[in-house]
């Protein structure tokens, strides 16, 4: 499948998940924002994220008006500013400021970002990568800002569609597949703490009820590994309703202990 493809399959697969994607993942980023920049102290502040191997701005898209909303809804009024990079050309669909950019070199000062921010971009190259990868982010970040690593919603090497015939079967898909994606994220952690961070690994998961006509799928099914379609039928056999899960890991790390704690410590 060339490239082109590859981004259109999965920026269609973002769109078409994104409830539960949102709804497992922003609340991790903005307890971040508030961590780092408290309710009380956050007239006037701003939050500048940098997203990595962002691919046509699903962040801006999808997570950060989730973000936004919640820091509304706590009384924080730090304003979030983003900048979307990505290596392929299809970066220049993003909303917002942009910019075209490998890992390996990005474009900005040192100290220019408060979150850098990667949807499962950052073992694109294979583990030997980490190192320099994360010696980049290092640099780009600000002394107390904090790197958040996405288990994507739709993974790289994605193999198509699988179905299952029940909830637990889709499930069960799900648990296989994050057992995969858990062993990169403890590997990325090592790296992380290898290299001046303190980093920490959770699971993130939600479940959204839909219209049936925004599943567009007529049975139970996990698309990209880690998202499952639960229907329900009545008692005609007409489709009810629909929900829709999400689960994956997070991996956030940053060189500020302070933060760390307030970061890791146990949230109601």
């Amino acid at each position: 499948m060339a490239w082109q493809e590859s981004y259109g399959e999965l920026d269609a697969l973002r769109q078409r998940y994104a409830k539960p994607y949102g709804k497992a993942v922003a609340p991790v980023v903005t307890a971040i924002i508030n961590d780092q920049t408290p309710a009380k102290r956050s007239r006037r502040k701003t939050c500048k994220i940098l997203t990595v191997g962002g691919g046509k701005g699903s962040f801006s898209r999808i997570l950060l008006p989730e973000i936004r909303e919640a820091l509304e809804r706590i009384g924080n009024r730090t304003k979030v500013e983003v900048v979307e990079t990505d290596l392929a050309s299809v970066v220049a669909q993003a909303q917002g400021a942009k910019a075209r950019a490998s890992f390996e070199d990005l474009p900005f000062k040192k100290g220019s970002f408060d979150i850098v921010l990667a949807e499962s971009s950052l073992q694109d190259k294979g583990r030997k990568e980490f190192t320099h990868r994360l010696g980049e982010i290092a640099r780009v970040l600000n002394p107390h800002g904090s790197l958040v690593n996405i288990a994507d919603h739709v993974p790289c090497g994605m193999g198509g569609t699988h179905t299952a015939s029940s909830r637990a079967g889709m499930i069960g898909l799900q648990l296989k597949a994050l057992a995969a994606h858990q062993v990169f994220h403890q590997e990325l952690q090592q790296a992380a703490e290898r290299t001046g961070f303190v980093a920490m690994t959770k699971e993130v998961t939600a479940s959204v009820t839909v219209k049936p006509e925004e599943t567009q799928n007529p049975s139970a099914s996990l698309h990209a590994y880690e998202y499952g379609i639960e229907q329900q039928t009545g008692g005609s056999g007409k489709l009810k309703e629909s929900m829709m899960r999400y689960s994956g890991f997070v991996t956030v790390a940053t060189r500020d202990a302070k933060l760390f704690e307030r970061i890791a410590r146990p949230r109601r």
